[in-house]
């Protein structure tokens, strides 16, 4: 099994040539995968390598179809990947609703549409596949402050403990001048130390509506792109205010108690309230 990391592609074989179209794009990426057959050594066991290689993979990339969904060899590839917490990216390239038992699997998964808009479809998988791929390799942490102009804390006491202490050197006191007591100074006001202010989400107070400010994947810088999504300037993936996530997770799952989603999306409750008054959900 290779152990650099890789992603495990999901599909149905009425869809090989599809996988083929996500293969080339790993390839120019410069990224590893795992697919079968042709990674099954000749002899050995489907299940044993197919479980292996999910066990190992980084996360798994599903092609979603109506061919998948009558796959149980998929069904039981997506199983596993859940058993073994593996992240899964679906990408749905038909207009086949998802059944009860993909849905089961997929909640809460956001899905990549490929039929509405190949093009942006692909430029989201390749998004993620960036966005994750540097989340499973080892971090830098030096390189990762040298980045952001900051100097490591780890590496700051370290520097300071190399630091050879100068040594005391021992001389005479001289012996005290006999002064007249100066006159008592009125105590200097102390100035209260300001504390950090907590970065928190920009609120539309005639909606409700918060804004991110930050990216909630690596905490970069986000940048407007309009209609409540914010594209983050260093991983490239989208943030949404509340209404535009909202507007989202009804168009997957459809009516959904407000509740569901505000314990689902982690949206204060006021908020959903707030959308559904607007949009008469």
């Amino acid at each position: 099994m290779n152990k650099e990391p890789y992603i495990f592609i999901s599909y149905s074989s009425k869809d090989a040539a599809f996988a083929d179209v996500i293969i080339n794009l790993l390839n120019q990426m410069h990224v590893a995968y795992w697919k079968a057959p042709e990674m099954i050594p000749a002899g050995s066991s489907y299940a044993k390598e197919i479980v292996s290689a999910l066990r190992n993979c980084s996360f798994m990339l599903l092609i979603l179809s109506a061919n998948s969904q009558q796959s149980q060899w998929v069904e039981k590839e997506i199983d596993s990947a859940v058993n073994y917490n593996r992240r899964i990216i679906p990408l749905l390239i038909d207009d086949t609703p998802v059944n009860d038992v993909f849905r089961f699997y997929l909640n809460n998964v956001q899905m990549i549409y490929y039929k509405q808009d190949p093009k942006a479809a692909l430029d989201e998988v390749r998004d993620y596949i960036r966005h994750l791929s540097k989340a499973a390799a080892p971090i830098d942490k030096k390189a990762r402050f040298l980045r952001s102009g900051r100097t490591p804390a780890a590496n700051t006491a370290t520097n300071t403990a190399a630091k050879p202490k100068p040594v005391p050197v021992r001389t005479a006191r001289p012996k005290p001048a006999i002064a007249k007591p100066a006159e008592k100074s009125a105590p200097k006001a102390v100035q209260p130390q300001s504390r950090p202010k907590k970065q928190m989400r920009t609120v539309d107070f005639s909606s409700m509506n918060r804004r991110p400010v930050t990216c909630q994947y690596c905490g970069g810088e986000l940048n407007d792109v309009g209609g409540g999504i914010y594209r983050c300037l260093e991983c490239a993936l989208e943030n949404y205010d509340d209404f535009t996530a909202i507007r989202r997770y009804l168009d997957q799952n459809g009516p959904v108690p407000v509740t569901v989603i505000s314990r689902e999306l982690d949206i204060p409750r006021q908020i959903v309230n707030n959308f559904r008054d607007l949009n008469h959900m």
